[in-house]
Protein backbone atom coordinates (compact mmCIF):
# COMPACT_ATOMS: atom_id res chain seq x y z
CA UNK A 1 0.00 0.00 0.00
CA UNK A 2 0.80 3.56 -0.65
CA UNK A 3 2.73 6.18 1.82
CA UNK A 4 -0.76 7.38 3.00
CA UNK A 5 -2.47 4.69 4.39
CA UNK A 6 -2.36 1.59 7.49
CA UNK A 7 -2.72 -1.91 6.25
CA UNK A 8 -3.51 -4.67 8.46
CA UNK A 9 -5.14 -7.83 8.59
CA UNK A 10 -8.34 -8.27 10.33
CA UNK A 11 -11.37 -10.15 11.53
CA UNK A 12 -14.77 -8.79 10.29
CA UNK A 13 -18.10 -9.36 11.43
CA UNK A 14 -21.13 -9.17 9.12
CA UNK A 15 -24.68 -8.08 8.65
CA UNK A 16 -26.50 -10.79 6.72
CA UNK A 17 -28.09 -8.72 4.10
CA UNK A 18 -30.73 -10.39 0.97
CA UNK A 19 -29.27 -12.11 -1.77
CA UNK A 20 -25.35 -12.27 -0.93
CA UNK A 21 -25.74 -8.19 0.05
CA UNK A 22 -24.02 -8.89 3.69
CA UNK A 23 -22.43 -5.32 4.95
CA UNK A 24 -19.96 -5.36 7.66
CA UNK A 25 -20.63 -3.99 10.83
CA UNK A 26 -17.77 -4.94 13.02
CA UNK A 27 -13.76 -5.14 12.72
CA UNK A 28 -11.55 -6.79 14.82
CA UNK A 29 -7.72 -6.39 15.16
CA UNK A 30 -6.11 -7.83 18.40
CA UNK A 31 -7.56 -6.49 21.16
CA UNK A 32 -9.38 -3.72 18.85
CA UNK A 33 -13.06 -3.83 17.87
CA UNK A 34 -14.45 -1.09 15.70
CA UNK A 35 -17.57 -0.35 14.32
CA UNK A 36 -18.26 0.12 10.87
CA UNK A 37 -20.55 3.15 9.92
CA UNK A 38 -21.46 5.11 7.02
CA UNK A 39 -20.52 2.78 3.87
CA UNK A 40 -20.00 4.85 0.73
CA UNK A 41 -19.14 2.82 -1.11
CA UNK A 42 -18.67 -0.76 -2.47
CA UNK A 43 -17.61 -2.22 -5.62
CA UNK A 44 -16.73 -5.76 -7.03
CA UNK A 45 -12.88 -5.74 -7.74
CA UNK A 46 -10.85 -8.60 -9.94
CA UNK A 47 -7.46 -8.81 -9.72
CA UNK A 48 -6.30 -8.60 -13.39
CA UNK A 49 -2.84 -10.88 -12.71
CA UNK A 50 -4.55 -13.81 -10.90
CA UNK A 51 -8.03 -13.42 -11.97
CA UNK A 52 -9.13 -13.16 -8.21
CA UNK A 53 -12.28 -11.45 -7.71
CA UNK A 54 -13.18 -9.57 -4.16
CA UNK A 55 -15.37 -6.78 -2.64
CA UNK A 56 -13.97 -3.22 -1.19
CA UNK A 57 -15.55 -1.54 0.48
CA UNK A 58 -14.92 2.26 1.42
CA UNK A 59 -16.21 3.29 5.21
CA UNK A 60 -15.93 4.59 8.19
CA UNK A 61 -14.47 2.90 10.74
CA UNK A 62 -13.93 4.13 14.15
CA UNK A 63 -14.88 7.49 12.80
CA UNK A 64 -11.78 7.73 10.77
CA UNK A 65 -12.24 7.06 6.70
CA UNK A 66 -11.11 3.11 5.56
CA UNK A 67 -11.00 0.31 2.79
CA UNK A 68 -11.79 -2.89 3.65
CA UNK A 69 -11.18 -5.54 1.17
CA UNK A 70 -12.79 -8.64 2.09
CA UNK A 71 -11.42 -11.75 -0.05
CA UNK A 72 -13.43 -14.79 -1.02
CA UNK A 73 -11.04 -16.98 0.73
CA UNK A 74 -11.62 -15.66 4.66
CA UNK A 75 -8.76 -12.88 4.33
CA UNK A 76 -10.03 -9.43 5.31
CA UNK A 77 -8.00 -6.06 5.22
CA UNK A 78 -8.18 -2.97 6.79
CA UNK A 79 -6.50 0.34 5.68
CA UNK A 80 -7.22 3.22 7.31
CA UNK A 81 -6.86 6.39 4.46
CA UNK A 82 -5.16 9.67 5.62
CA UNK A 83 -5.98 12.55 3.97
Amino acid sequence: MGKNSDTRRVIVKFHAGYKGEEEPRTVMAGEDEWTVADIRQRRRISNHETGELYEEFTCLVNTKPAKLSIFPNGRHYLTFLKI
